[in-house]
């Protein structure tokens, strides 16, 4: 009866897809991937508990799996090689550091955290390609953004979506704290 069981259960076993190869195996190395194999998945319930990830100079491209880390409150993804980023369902997350260590190889053009509720602290360091930043996830109250780049700034960034527009552009708060060196417009919905 105890076999049957098990077996059972590991028939239902839910996977995460992992396409990324640098990506399994960043997870490897955290102890996350608990089957220690690269091989494009991870169980779901390997990475639906944990609440820090810190991928930084890990090489990975694609981070495709991210969205079942639904208690990641913590992301470091301080990377030279990345191409996108989907954080829509991390509602949990808190932290977020983004940055570009290695020349222009970071391709990352849109940065979506409206989902983001509990977001408090954005760290963003030379996402020289960014043209697409929204920041409207209805408590901008409690969020501390730092967006800084190279010697020109975030040139190709001419809006920023957030919550109140008119606060923004009055420069109050926590508006008032923000810094992102670019630029740009704050918008609603940057139409």
């Amino acid at each position: 009866m105890i076999f049957i069981l098990s077996i059972s259960t590991l028939l239902t076993a839910q996977t995460t897809t992992i396409p990324d190869p640098f990506f399994e195996q960043a997870l490897i190395n955290l102890g996350i991937d608990s089957d220690g194999i690269i091989n494009g998945q991870v169980l779901t319930s390997d990475v639906n508990t944990v609440v820090e990830l810190d991928l930084s100079q890990q090489g990975a491209e694609d981070i495709t799996g991210i969205e079942d880390f639904t208690s990641l409150e913590i992301l470091n993804v301080n990377n030279k090689d990345l191409t996108a980023i989907n954080l829509t369902n991390n509602f949990q997350l808190r932290e977020l550091y983004i940055s570009n260590t290695g020349g222009e190889n970071l391709l990352i053009t849109s940065l979506d955290l409206s989902n983001n509720v509990n977001l408090e602290e954005v760290y963003s360091e030379d996402l020289f390609f960014l043209e697409e930043l929204n920041l409207k996830n209805g408590n901008n109250t409690i969020l501390t953004i730092n967006f800084t780049c190279c010697d020109d700034g975030l040139i190709f960034l001419d809006c920023v979506i957030v919550d109140d527009e008119i606060a923004a552009n009055n420069n109050e708060h926590p508006y008032n704290l923000w810094n992102i060196e670019a630029n740009f417009v704050y918008s609603e919905d940057c139409i």
